[in-house]
């Protein structure tokens, strides 16, 4: 593979492991994967996952979903209702199965007088992230959102949605696991709260970190985590990954050696993102020619600007490394990365697409 600039290359046995791992353990416990696909953003990566059952996906934008619909049939917005693409959801209601979340009384009221198709609706539930979401045990304003819903003739009650994104600020299996169980168990008394003869809601639940660790998915209906399918260096350091497990990899030429072990790379703030974990913006490991080698790091990405990266190396991996040689390097936030680089290779060097955001439908 000739690598001339940053360039994002995805290992496609890594990521079908890591959806399997999923797949198994969804499947033990009855219930289903709605993937959230806003961490790799692909058709091709995305069609992958049909191999494992899937048949309905989580997106972050009516704009993504719009992009998606080609191929799925079945998507949930997790993102809150904006009245702005009223059109847009229309337009995409009246060619698929979409199921939006709320958890504002007056953007549910003005959407169901604009809606010309059919939809569905989760209840978005805080259970501890202080995000978005109706909070599990604030019984009034979920009261008025469940009246307004199951009164509408163009809105169909679905469930219950909750995002616990406040896991990525643990570490090990024995905290994520006690979110986990936590979060469902809120879930679960609003099922049994709120289900009656006639209705009969559903728990979706998705954050990578605690969904990992999780010893099963029983109780829930559907599992909307996504970004397992590549894991990066921030899962790996909360303990829901290992290094081995990361699936995607930006492969940087270096352009000059400035002593010190350092050198300088073609890779800056607009590939990688700048997020940071512990000082660092990415994890340096052997890259072997068609694949990457994880189990030692070599170096670190210390510092980025624009276009520019510093990497500190071993000063054995160092002395071995010339200018025009090329550094394979493990993203900090693998969604982050993947948007910003806009575009894949898979490790034989097929091109991959990317969504491309468009303001209109």
């Amino acid at each position: 593979m000739k690598i001339t600039a940053p360039t994002l290359v995805v290992d496609e046995s890594r990521v079908r492991s890591n959806i399997k791992r999923f797949y198994e353990k969804a499947t033990k416990s009855g219930c289903e994967l709605t993937p959230h696909f806003k961490t790799h953003q692909s058709l091709q990566i995305g069609a992958w996952f049909k191999d494992y059952g899937v048949s309905e996906i989580t997106v972050s934008s009516l704009s993504m979903a719009a992009y998606f619909s080609t191929q799925w049939s079945k998507i949930i917005v997790a993102f809150p209702i904006n009245l702005k693409e009223i059109d847009r959801i229309n337009h995409l209601a009246s060619k698929i199965q979409l199921t939006l979340i709320a958890e504002d009384l007056r953007v549910l009221r003005t959407l169901d007088s604009l809606l010309k198709y059919p939809i569905k609706v989760l209840i978005d539930v805080d259970t501890g992230y202080n995000r978005t979401g109706v909070g599990y045990n604030n019984e009034a304003p979920m009261r008025l959102l469940y009246d307004c819903i199951t009164n509408s003739k163009a809105i169909d009650f679905r469930g219950f949605y909750s995002h616990s994104g406040h896991s990525y600020h643990l570490k090990g299996s024995a905290t994520l696991n006690a979110l986990f169980n936590r979060s469902v168990e809120y879930l679960v008394a609003l099922k049994q709260r709120w289900q009656s003869n006639n209705i009969h809601p559903e728990i979706l639940y998705g954050d990578t970190p605690s969904c990992a660790t999780a010893k099963n998915f029983n109780n829930i209906d559907a599992v909307s985590a996504g970004n397992y399918v590549f894991y990066d260096v921030t899962q790996s350091q909360i303990q829901s990954c290992t290094l081995e497990d990361i699936a995607v990899a930006v492969l940087c030429p270096i352009v000059l050696k400035r002593g010190n072990n350092r050198v300088v790379i073609y890779g800056g703030g607009v590939h990688f993102s700048k997020e940071t974990l512990n000082g660092a913006y990415g994890k340096v490991v052997k890259w072997n020619g068609d694949s990457w080698d994880s189990t030692a790091v070599l170096g670190t990405l210390i510092s980025i600007s624009q276009e520019h990266g510093i990497v500190e190396l071993n000063t054995s991996y160092y002395e071995g490394l010339k200018p025009g040689d090329v550094v394979a390097i493990l993203p900090i936030h693998s969604c982050m990365t993947a948007d910003c680089l806009r575009a894949y290779r898979s490790t034989t060097g097929e091109k991959l697409d990317h969504f491309e955001f468009k303001a209109n439908p």
